[in-house]
């Protein structure tokens, strides 16, 4: 990997990477990588997943509405402990 790249990886709960871009130009902000990561995943297993997780750096109104639109489950990860 060279300095100023941003790779982009989507992994399964039990650690399988299942899509993965190489950004080595500027990279679109984590929150609008989901689409077009759903959209491969789709199109590469040719199933349609169950849920989405994703740290809060991915998350947005736009996201959530496409998710829910999909009928999967979103669930975004928190940063810290519960409070």
């Amino acid at each position: 990997m060279e300095f100023g790249n941003t790779f982009f990886i989507a992994e399964q709960a039990q650690g399988v990477v299942v899509d993965w871009r190489l950004h080595q130009a500027s990279a679109p902000a984590d929150s609008g990588q989901v689409p077009a990561s759903l959209e491969r995943l789709g199109r590469v297993s040719g199933r349609r997943d169950r849920g989405h997780r994703r740290d809060r750096g991915f998350d947005s109104a736009a996201n959530r509405k496409l998710l829910e639109e999909a009928d999967l489950f979103t669930g975004c990860v928190r940063a810290g402990p519960p409070s």
